[in-house]
């Protein structure tokens, strides 16, 4: 009996302790436990035409570090009561209405409700990720790759894209949702209610009050309200779609519409999907939409339409056509987001208006989207009004529209399209004032391609003006009164436009040592006398193990040359750059004193670097090996900043040697260097040499080294690239140059004659013709450096060089690597290897990118043999080459000559033309090649020639471009080839 009371006295205490658990966990946890997190899943449309095949999503709590003792305690209460700290949300597309899409274009969306921080993390079905990013980047969500897998996280409700590399045309969006708007558990009367499942409604004419969406819930067919009826809620979490292609009752007509009788309409939380037409057309005197997703990729498919006015909050629309038509005065677009692709309008301010429209008020909208470059049907405006249509006696007015703090994290077509001129002839004569608009706090990251228009018209009575720009940035440019014809034009009877730049705040720079200062493994060089050169734009901070270190003098070179002005137009304003030694592991902080990134990397992108965005607009990271490096920043694009971290310099020469011309830290002032002796030449650390210097001593060795400066910045422009005044010009039986920057030069930067090797050095260049480096004799070696010129940046030409371990940006024209510009003997034995472009402004943010314009990465534009023989440039090897920006082209192969430049002077004085080619290219390897976005231009292989004339053996071997796999299938869109080619192919391991 005892043993038997014992028994049940211990489980009667372990169904208290149960109990205790299950009904008062608080009392045992409220000292440990943050506030609860509810993550629900919804219920899963069985489907499988509405699952997606791309990608999968898993959602886990984030567990705080205070649960660490308490965390079988949590997880056994967790199963007791049916809670979940993981769930994988059903991921759904919309790819069921492909066929009425644009550009085949799929989307892919799960929702999920959370209220508190979780950790996401989006994986592929098939394959890996590589890259991937969460937009918008205001949010400033850090997105890491975990073999394969990207992982972030998310905190409360929250809308995102996450972007994937590789499948730009299949976007994915996470809605995190709030539980308020689940269905209720106790249901309420006069209330329509769809509960989860399919519900096929047809044409649905609504005479309930209020409709109830749940979530899980699929109702296909469209929402109108009974005329009867002047008010109409419809909200859940639930998803309204049209009906699928097809079925013979469907029809283009808007999901939800709301006729002109109704007074106020409240639409929340809904997801709208595929909208043929109009997802929600309303003529109700007012609309209200809270937490509204709409997603459709029809090319006639509109977001919000109508004449009501309209309060819309923080919903999100990806529509191709209006995302919102603004209707009425006093609509007020507060806190949301809308993805572009710059093929209709985010904002439509009225087509022949007939009435006044006052108080438009748009705050906080955040656009995503592709870049219009990419889209050949990208023609839209941002933000457009079409005119007036008063009566001829009564003049129509829109007035105080406001626009603030608008972000835009894509390449447009067009911000503003204000005008009348696209009216027919007889209502241009109407009158109409469009005034008294402020646009503040607006930043546009990219340079759009076309500029804003305001057109009133000349006609009587019509004018647009008062028009307020205030701190209004376009590619991190602030738009003033000196400036903004570069970004807006005005025709008729425009006028009165303000331009407001605020003043930056004043930002302490720390103090840079005077002396050389070394911290352990970390050389900081000293500054140059009163700040000559110096950056205003950027500061970067080193330090190693937490402590020493200190700021480094930031260079600032400008683009203030005299080159052709179209040219200078598309290139770059500024080059910032800092240098500084170190071996081991430190830590780099680049701020922007004026400005705040709201994205950034750190490229090479090979070199997986793991950024932090900080409060004070930095950026921090941390290297451990020598290199160069360009510091990304969204909206900065125009003024790159690039690291030169050195290795720590071993061996400096004595000052005091003879055999050495020594140049310390400061600024001289040399013209022009000859030495025809055997002296080398050596630039310290803080030297900034300004002149430029010729060595002819072919019976010597000759060597330029340190880890100071040689500008030609103090030299007038030689046109002919071949002129005489290159930065470095030598002539030596062996050159070696090392770890010298070189920077504006007149002409080609180095010329080398001689067995040559480069290690280390960084070259930039401004000017028309500036090529980077020649070296003419065979054997030279090109390694470990940086390069960022205006024309042909390395010559592969002779034979047995090698280009290794290179970093490349390319500016304006000019390939990065030519094999040949009228190639008169036979060449080749090329290697290069190892080489990472990490930036082309022109190409990737200019507005006929997407012709193509600006060489090809690797190009050989013509062979001119001789007049009894061709030429062959053979054996040639590219490998582990791997692209982070957008590039015209990447291959253009030619044995034909570009007009005029294809011909030569023959013995006897005549001229012959050899733009049909005299010659071959042959044994061409590509191997390890990675370009993270489309080319403008597929690759280029011209075998129209003479004598031979052809282009054959050309190998590709794990070459991926854009997420593709280059194959003989999907070579016939990467890969172009006329004339005589033959034996391509294409091999995987």
């Amino acid at each position: 009996m005892k043993k038997q009371h014992k028994i049940s006295r211990l489980s009667f205490l372990y169904s208290l302790l149960l109990l205790f658990l299950c009904t008062t966990p608080t009392l045992l946890l409220s000292s440990v436990v943050p506030p609860k997190n509810d993550l629900i899943a919804f219920p899963e449309y069985p489907d499988k035409q509405f699952h997606s095949q791309i990608y999968e999503v898993t959602v886990e709590q984030v567990a705080s570090s205070q649960l660490a003792s308490m965390q079988n305690v949590r997880s056994a209460r967790e199963k007791m009561l049916g809670l979940q700290s993981e769930l994988k949300p059903t991921v759904y597309t919309d790819a069921v209405y492909a066929d009425k899409m644009s550009g085949g274009q799929q989307n892919h969306w799960a929702s999920f409700v959370s209220t508190g921080k979780v950790t996401v993390r989006v994986k592929l079905k098939t394959g890996q990720i590589s890259r991937a990013a969460v937009f918008p980047l205001t949010a400033r969500i850090p997105c890491k790759i975990e073999r394969g897998v990207a992982v972030f996280e998310l905190d409360g409700p929250n809308k995102v894209q996450v972007a994937v590399m590789g499948f730009e045309k299949n976007p994915l969006f996470l809605f995190v949702e709030n539980k308020d708007l689940m269905m209720p558990e106790r249901k309420q009367y006069n209330t329509l209610y769809f509960e989860p499942g399919f519900h096929n409604v047809g044409e649905l004419m609504v005479k309930d009050p209020v409709v109830h969406i749940a979530e899980g819930a699929f109702v296909q067919g469209s929402l109108v309200l009974d005329h009867s009826r002047n008010s109409l809620v419809i909200k859940g979490l639930g998803v309204l779609l049209p009906p699928v292609h097809g079925d013979k009752n469907a029809k283009s007509q808007p999901l939800v519409s709301l006729h002109e009788r109704a007074h106020n309409i409240d639409i929340q939380g809904i997801t709208l999907v595929g909208a043929q037409s109009d997802a929600i057309r309303s003529n109700s005197q007012n609309l209200f939409l809270e937490n509204v997703k709409i997603i459709s990729s029809a090319p006639s498919a509109q977001g919000v339409a109508g004449m009501s006015r309209k309060t819309i909050t923080e919903c999100f629309i990806k529509t191709p056509g209006t995302a919102i038509y603004t209707g009425q005065s006093r609509s007020r677009i507060i806190n949301n987001t809308i993805y572009t692709e710059n093929t209709g309008p985010v904002l439509h301010f009225g087509r022949r208006i007939v009435q006044n429209i006052e108080f438009t008020y748009v705050d906080q909208l955040r656009i995503i989207g592709t870049d219009a470059s990419a889209n050949p049907a990208a023609k839209s405006p941002l933000f457009i009004f079409e005119g007036f249509q008063s009566r001829s006696d009564v003049s129509a007015r829109h007035s105080y529209l406001y626009l603030q703090n608008i972000t835009t994290e894509n390449e447009n077509y067009q911000i503003f399209s204000f005008k009348d001129a696209t009216l027919p002839t007889d209502l241009r004569q109407r009158a109409g004032v469009f005034n008294n608009s402020t646009f503040k706090n607006c930043h546009f990251r990219k340079m759009p391609l076309t500029k804003s228009v305001f057109d009133a018209g000349t006609a009587n009575g019509k004018n647009y003006n008062d028009f307020t720009f205030d701190n209004f940035r376009v590619a991190g440019t602030p738009v003033a009164e000196s400036n903004f014809a570069t970004y807006l034009t005005q025709e008729g009877n425009v006028g009165d436009f303000k331009f407001t730049v605020p003043t930056p705040p004043l930002v302490k720079i720390t103090p840079i040592p005077v002396k050389p200062m070394k911290t352990g493994s970390l050389v900081i060089d000293p500054p140059l006398p009163d700040n000559r050169y110096r950056s205003d734009l950027y500061e970067v901070l080193v330090s190693q193990d937490g402590v020493g270190g200190g700021s480094v003098y930031v260079y600032k070179s400008e683009n203030d040359r005299q080159c052709h002005p179209v040219l200078k137009g598309n290139m770059c304003l500024a080059n910032h750059w800092a240098s500084f030694g170190f071996s081991g592991r430190i830590r780099v902080k680049v701020r922007l004193l004026e400005g705040t990134p709201t994205m950034a990397e750190v490229r090479p992108l090979s070199k997986k670097i793991v950024s932090k965005l900080t409060e004070d607009r930095g950026i921090e990271f941390t290297i451990t090996e020598p290199g160069q490096y360009y510091v990304f920043l969204e909206g900065f694009e125009r003024q790159p900043v690039f690291l030169f971290a050195d290795p720590v310099e071993k061996n400096a020469p004595n000052p005091l040697d003879r055999n050495v011309l020594y140049f310390g830290p400061g600024i001289h002032d040399v013209g022009k260097v000859e030495l025809t002796d055997n002296r080398d030449i050596y630039i310290a650390g803080g030297a900034y040499v300004r002149g430029l210097f010729v060595v002819n001593s072919p019976k010597n060795d000759f060597q330029i080294f340190g880890r100071g400066i040689i500008s030609g910045d103090a030299i007038s422009h030689v046109r002919s690239s071949w002129g005489p005044d290159h930065l470095l010009t030598a002539t030596a039986k062996s050159i070696k140059i090392e770890g010298v920057t070189f920077t504006d030069s007149p002409a080609c930067s180095i010329v080398l004659n001689g067995l040559s090797t480069a290690n280390n050095i960084k070259v930039m260049s401004w000017e028309s013709q500036t090529d980077g480096l020649t070296a003419r004799t065979d054997g030279s070696v090109v390694a470990n450096s940086f390069f960022k010129t205006m024309d042909d940046t390395l010559h592969a030409t002779g034979n047995n060089k090698k280009f290794e371990n290179l970093v490349l940006f390319h500016e304006e024209h000019g390939s990065l690597f030519q094999l040949g510009w009228g190639v008169r003997n036979d060449a080749g034995n090329f290697l290069i290897d190892g080489i990472d472009l990490v930036g082309n402004y022109s190409a990737y943010n200019r507005s006929d990118a997407a012709s193509g314009r600006g060489a090809a990465f690797i190009a050989c534009a013509n062979i001119t043999g001789r007049e009894d023989q061709g030429a062959t440039v053979r054996k040639v090897i590219v490998r582990n080459v791997r692209v982070d920006t957008r590039i015209s082209q990447f291959v253009s192969l030619e044995v034909c000559g570009p007009g005029s430049f294809a011909r030569f002077v023959t013995g006897d004085g005549s001229i012959v033309n050899y733009s049909q080619g005299r010659g071959a290219i042959q044994d061409v390897l590509f191997e390890n090649i990675i370009l993270h976005k489309p080319p403008a231009k597929p690759m280029w292989f011209n075998g129209n020639g003479v004598m031979d004339g052809y282009v054959r053996d050309i190998s590709f071997k794990n070459d991926v471009i854009d997420g593709i796999q280059l194959t003989d299938e999907t070579a016939n869109s990467l890969v172009s080839r006329t004339g005589k080619t033959e034996n391509f192919q294409y091999l995987q391991e």
